[in-house]
């Protein structure tokens, strides 16, 4: 993702319930500025306000500013943005939202992470007795700390 514009949409694709409005009152910016983030008119934006609209996104503030490292750097499986911390999807919409977010996190996982969570993947397919342990292992490997 090397532009603000294609980071916000990744922002919005995994958060849509969050509005252009929402974004704005969270940041303090008029809403023609945060239109500009959105189609590309603004190449950048201050550490602060990156700073602002990463919480809202449960975002990392650095790749949002500058596009380096992962959206979700300190990423956790169960505190998912449009879901709250423990919560279990209730909705069809919420279920899509917490897909997409993992789909983002996964796809900034280096090779060797994809084969673990693969590997994980195929654990819990063939032993149900690790499901309790699933999240925290996903989290784990998700965040770039695999436990062995």
């Amino acid at each position: 993702m090397s532009t603000l514009k294609e980071r916000f949409a990744l922002l919005a694709r995994a958060n849509p319930a969050i509005t252009q409005a929402d974004l704005a009152r969270a940041t303090g910016a008029k809403p023609p500025s945060v239109n500009a983030w959105f189609s590309g008119a603004t190449k950048s934006m201050k550490a602060g306000t990156a700073a602002q609209a990463a919480k809202l996104y449960g975002a990392d503030p650095h790749w949002l500013a500058t596009g380096e490292g992962r959206p979700w750097a300190n990423y956790s499986v169960t505190t998912l943005p449009a879901m709250g911390a423990g919560a279990e999807p209730k909705t069809g919409r919420e279920l899509h939202s917490a897909l997409v977010t993992i789909d983002g996190a996964v796809r900034q996982l280096p090779r060797q992470g994809l084969d673990e969570l693969q590997h994980l993947f195929q654990l819990y397919l063939t032993d149900p007795s690790r499901y309790g342990r699933m999240l925290e292992e996903i989290e784990a490997t998700l965040s770039g700390h695999p436990k062995k």
